[in-house]
């Protein structure tokens, strides 16, 4: 199921006047900040039903995760435009329906590999330019089954605490976030929206290993 998204920020002063500011005349930035907080929509893992997940890598190997909707099934390509500033664009299509856009304003010209389904690498396409605007379509090469880099890296940080998959997944909710997100820092990932989302990914490598290592 797709997040609703924000309509509006509210900022309460001390002399109890208000400010409503629209959230998407927010800057990009601004708001990924935010919705990557606990606060927003709250940070507790889902445990039950199915999940997509988007890794993104850059080059400087930074790494952001996405949860989209089930519905979705390839990515279609990814596109930087510049006017003038770098706005990515990865489109992922579905089915039915329109499909699915992430925008990315953090390093575009950056991304190296995306992981959804399968492993992609981007190498740099075909470059098109209408007055000011440059559109650069980078080239997708598809590889592997998704997120090996993700699932190595995760059940190494599981053992460097000394724990098992299983064990996570058997915890109470208050120390199964607690170690998640320290298993996350250490595997370097970060939310690409909302905090909740990165927290479904591990949850969702703990299931996978869990079934792998019995």
């Amino acid at each position: 199921m797709s997040e609703q998204n924000p309509k509006k920020l509210i900022l309460e002063y001390e002399d109890g006047s208000c400010k409503v500011v629209e959230f998407a005349n927010l800057p990009g930035l601004l708001q990924r900040d935010l919705l990557r907080q606990p606060f927003a929509g709250g940070a507790t893992p889902s445990l039950e039903g199915e999940n997509s997940f988007v890794v993104l890598e850059w080059e400087d190997g930074w790494k952001e995760v996405f949860e989209i909707d089930v519905a979705y099934t390839d990515v279609m390509k990814y596109y930087v435009i510049t006017r003038p500033e770098d706005v990515g664009r990865l489109s992922l299509g579905r089915a039915d329906g329109y499909p699915e856009l992430i925008e990315l304003t953090r390093r575009p010209l950056g991304v190296k590999r995306i992981a959804f389904k399968r492993e992609y690498a981007v190498e740099e396409g075909v470059n098109r330019r209408e007055g000011k605007k440059l559109e650069q379509e980078y080239e997708l090469t598809a590889g592997e089954e998704a997120y090996g880099p993700e699932m190595a890296a995760f059940l190494e940080a599981v053992a460097a605490v000394e724990t098992t998959p299983q064990a996570l997944l058997a915890m109470d909710e208050v120390e199964m976030i607690a170690n998640l997100d320290s298993i996350r820092k250490d595997m370097g990932i970060v939310a690409g929206r909302r905090q909740r989302d990165v927290l479904n990914f591990m949850v969702f490598l703990a299931k996978k290993a869990a079934k792998t290592t019995g």
